[in-house]
């Protein structure tokens, strides 16, 4: 119902929307809102829907281009998740060699014998 749409998901709108095809990938990524208009001049005449004031941006991406946009979101300080399909780049956007070392002390702290997490890559 269309009293629903308003609580649901905007990934899973985008996903089911015929606006947005679904033979490209959905990206989703975070940045500062003052920095949205600079990832679409960097990317233009992409498929994109702009949130939170621009500090969440949805896009839809032919195969292949996830590496660009992940290094121009890197260059604006933010993080791009792949949330449908498959791209020759991880959904994930590696973690800062700094944020990896934290995360890897904190897991080695609460869970020293990786019974919690046997077979994941994180």
């Amino acid at each position: 119902p269309r009293y629903l749409r308003r609580w649901l998901c905007p990934g899973w709108l985008l996903r089911q929307s015929p606006r947005w095809p679904l033979s490209q990938l959905l990206w989703r990524v975070h940045l500062k809102p003052s920095d949205a208009a600079g990832l679409l001049a960097a990317m233009p005449g992409l498929p994109a829907l702009v949130d939170w004031g621009g500090g969440l941006v949805w896009l839809r991406l032919a195969a292949g281009q996830g590496a660009p946009l992940r290094a121009v979101v890197a260059t604006l300080g933010g993080h791009a998740t792949r949330w449908s399909g498959d791209d020759d780049v991880p959904a994930d956007a590696p973690e800062a060699a700094g944020v990896a070392a934290l995360a890897a002390g904190v897991r080695a702290q609460f869970d020293p014998r990786g019974l919690f997490r046997a077979g994941m890559e994180h």
